[in-house]
Parts: structure tokens; sequence; C-alpha cells
């Protein structure tokens, strides 16, 4: 049964000017996250755009992200040492032109009205904060984790597909109702793009138009995969379930990177997967898992071992140009970068360095974009709906010579790791493929929306989905690869490239 939804008390961004209003309503007695709206006053009747953050993103970070804010501050009221005025004067113009580069501004001042929805994840990120400034984070093992952090995140274990697209008919439901629409032009960036896609293949009545940034083709998603990893896994699942290899073909890769988040990571409690944080325990699979999961379209970051994290962030917020120390034990932060050597620097570093061998930045982001996406990211993230979203992707297998030895040594890592536990394999990979066939059955039903849409495609979105798939009413809003994944949302030409187009885009559908 749903429960009820109430308005409660929120505080906007004290950088947005004074006629936009900033609402946040939240569901009593469930662990759903928020609904954020954002609007001028004068936009009360106007069309309603739903947008769906990307992984690590929540509601908060695209409507109401506070680090502009507070970089505004510290520009303001932090002496200038010697040498800093060009960087601060860089720093200021960066941060001045921000508002144009997010699409959530920029369809404000437009007139639209935009709401979202925290994921759960966003709901875990502030309970975290609870944690003393001087502990590690220790999430794989729960060391220095009291009770409360342990069970928020062996909760995580069950927010799959299914889970997500229920959170977000019950966010669109309430926003149909509070902003008196029967439809609404749903959007969705990255890991939104596809719970996008799946959402109007289930949920068609609720959408007028779609918007895909850089999340989803426009169809079902293709993934590359060299033959010789094809290969590779089947000879590593050989041994443990001959008859299942036989029966998924192409899907052998997926199926194996899912038996390994399953009973790999779910049984050292590995339930949530954390941008910050490393164990030993994750350290042997980091490489293999981060290899396999990049040759089926789906890269996972690399974790980031950050001492002391808390602390780091509540020193951060406190003056966000101030030299990167770890205040516990008075090091500089490692790896800094190379932008100045404060938080802001640091924070950016951190957005990109994960994801430079998969083109996820190009370096079209400025320092404040990638800031800002790293300064308020959820940092933890279900490995279960990981596991169904490589579930997703169809695969195709092209020749792709000299790539197959590194992937076949990282299989062989994997289901070494496999053959070692104590599990009945034939059971588990029947229960596994079993929720595969569940999943990509979704993936199927991308195509069967007709409604007009508008797609846009970076480098890294060509890699990850595969190719645009136009079919009759989709428009493609732009395909460039030439820009990386976080360039679309942040980067220095989003506005002409992204940002204006969309605002066409809904002005023609009037």
């Amino acid at each position: 049964m749903e429960q009820a939804w109430r308005q409660v008390s929120a505080h906007g961004n004290p950088a947005w000017p004074p006629q936009w209003r900033y609402a946040v309503w939240q569901q009593s007695g469930s662990a759903m996250g928020m609904v954020r709206g954002l609007w001028e006053e004068r936009a009360a009747r106007a069309p309603v755009v739903f947008l769906l953050p990307g992984t690590f993103s929540s509601a908060e970070q695209l409507l109401n992200p506070l680090l502009p804010f507070m970089v505004a501050q510290a520009l303001d009221e932090t002496r200038c040492l010697p040498g800093e005025l060009a960087y601060r004067r860089a720093l200021a113009a960066d941060l001045a032109s921000l508002q144009q580069r997010c699409l959530v501004p920029v369809l404000v001042q437009q007139g639209y009205r935009v709401f979202s929805v925290d994921y759960r994840t966003h709901d875990i990120t502030s309970r975290f904060q609870s944690i003393q400034p001087d502990s590690h984070w220790g999430v794989f093992v729960g060391e220095g984790l009291g009770e409360q952090e342990q069970a928020c995140l062996a909760s995580m274990r069950h927010w799959d597909w299914d889970l997500f697209v229920q959170d977000v008919h019950q966010a669109i439901a309430l926003v149909k109702t509070v902003a008196d629409v029967e439809q609404v032009i749903l959007g969705g960036q990255s890991f939104g793009g596809m719970l996008a896609s799946h959402y109007v293949s289930l949920h068609s009545e609720d959408v007028s138009g779609m918007v895909l940034l850089d999340g989803g083709n426009g169809g079902e998603p293709r993934a590359i995969t060299p033959p010789l990893a094809m290969e590779a896994a089947e000879r590593a699942l050989h041994h443990m379930a001959p008859q299942l290899v036989a029966a998924v073909g192409e899907r052998a890769l997926q199926l194996l990177m899912a038996v390994a988040i399953q009973e790999l990571l779910y049984r050292q409690g590995m339930y949530a997967f954390p941008q910050v944080a490393q164990a030993p325990a994750f350290q042997e699979l980091d490489q293999a898992l981060q290899l396999l999961l990049s040759h089926v379209g789906f890269p996972m970051p690399k974790p980031l071992a950050v001492p002391h994290y808390p602390a780091v962030m509540r020193a951060l917020r406190a003056n966000p140009l101030a030299p990167a120390m770890d205040p516990v034990s008075q090091e500089p932060l490692s790896p800094i970068g190379h932008h100045g050597g404060n938080y802001l620097g640091w924070l950016a570093h951190l957005a990109g360095s994960g994801y430079r061998s998969s083109s996820m930045a190009l370096g079209e982001n400025t320092i404040m974009g990638l800031a800002m996406i790293s300064g308020s990211a959820d940092w933890f993230w279900p490995l279960e709906v990981y596991r169904d979203a490589i579930a997703t992707y169809g695969v195709t297998v092209p020749p792709w010579p000299g790539r197959g030895r590194r992937l076949a040594a990282a299989v062989d890592v994997v289901a070494g790791h496999l053959a070692r536990q104590d599990f009945d394999a034939r059971m588990v990979f029947e229960a596994v493929w079993t929720r595969q066939q569940h999943v990509s059955g979704l993936a199927q039903g991308y195509g069967a929306w007709e409604g007009p849409g508008l797609l846009f495609l970076s480098g890294f979105g060509q890699m990850a989905w595969g190719d645009a798939r136009p079919r009759p009413g989709l428009l493609e809003g732009g395909i460039y690869p030439f820009l990386g994944h976080l360039d679309v949302y942040t980067g220095s030409r989003a506005y002409v490239l992204v940002n204006q187009p969309t605002v066409n885009w809904l002005r023609n559908r009037k």
C-alpha cells in the first residue's frame, strides 16, 4: 500500500533568483527518497519536466546544489594569496557560467516546472554523515560502522530495477497531482535515461515525451564485446555449469558478472558499491570486475581510498578553496590534481579519475562542473541494480583483435574465486539466469514506446549503449563522439550542444 506524501520545509539554494520556488515532499513511514520541485512563481501552470538522476546523483544535486554557493562565498570572503588572483578570477567566471551549463536552471529560466526524485541511495548517504570524523569508511567489512550503518547497507541488497521503477511511478503520481497535469515530459541522465526507458515501456500513459541525456540509445542497449572475451568467459564457466553455458550463448559473460556480484560480494556483506572506499576483499576483484563490466558496456568506477572521508567533507564545506588536507592526519590529500591544490580541485580530480580509460570525461568539463558532481554524489550504490543493468544489454561480438588476453586473465581470476566458494553452482546459475531473463525482457520493451523523444549521445554513450536506435517519433538531439559522459551535464559546451536544443524541442512541442 502506498504511503501518504507530505510537503516538508526546505531551503532553496541562496544563489537561485528570489522568484524561484523550491519544494520538497516526503513519504511518511517509507524508505523512498524525497520528491523535489523547482519553478518560477509565474510558471504555476507551465509544462512539467520530470528528470531522473544518473548513477551516484540525486534530485538534490540536480535542483538544489549547494557547492557552487559555498564556492561563491569563499571567493568573496577569503583573502587572495600572492599569485592567486588570476586563478580566482577564472574560477569566478567558471562559476558564473555553471548555471547555463546545467539543464535544470536553464529549463526553469525558460518557464518550465522541473521535478525529480532522490533515489533511496540519497538517504543512505545522509545517514552515513553521522559517522565519527576520524573514522575510515570500512564499508565492506563493517570496520568502524555501527549497527545502523551496517543495516543501511544490508537493505540495499534488494534494490533492483523493479524497486527503482516502482519508486519512480509513485513519484510521478505525486507530481501529476501537485502540478495538476495528466502527463510529464520524462528525462533521464545516464542511469536515469536507462530507467526512463524502462519506465515508459511499463507506464507510457504517464509520459508525453522523453529526453535521453547520454542514457540509452532509444532502443535496447547493445554492448560490444570482444569475441576472445566471450570465449574466455565460456571456458571459465564450463566446469561449473556446462549445460547453462550452452543455453546462454552470448550472454555468458553477463551471467558470469551477475554471479560474481551475487555470490562473491553478497557473501562478504558487499551489498552496496561505494565510490570512496576499498577493502582487501574487494581489491582482489577490483581489476577483474572493472575489465568485465567495461566490456559489457557498463564501466564501473574505480573505488577511491579516502581515509577520514567524513572529516574531509566537513572541512571542504567550511572552505572549498582551502588547501586540500586530511583534517585528522594533517597530510595533504592525494591525489590533488592540477587545480590549485585546494579541496575544489581535489573534488574535480575525483570526478574524472575513475573514468579516464572509458571516455567518461574528455576534458570539456570545467573544474566547477566536475567538483559539483563529485561533491554532492551519493557514494553508495546497490550492487543488485548493477547486476540488473548488465542484464539489460544485448551483446554483439565483432572482431576486436588484441584485447582478449587481459580480459581472459580477468575472467580466470573471477572464476577462480567462484570455484573456491562453497555454493551449489547449478542452483545459483539457474537463479541468476532467471533474473537475467526478467530484466532483459524489460529491455526488449525499450522500443515499444512510440512517442516523441530527444536523444543525446557522447563518445562514452556510444560505447556504453551502442549507436542511436532511431525509430518513428524519436528525434536525434545530437551525437557527439568528441564529448565525454560528464560533458553532457556540466561541460563547457553543454548549453550550446544540449541545453538550448532541448529548450527548442520543448517549445516546438507546445
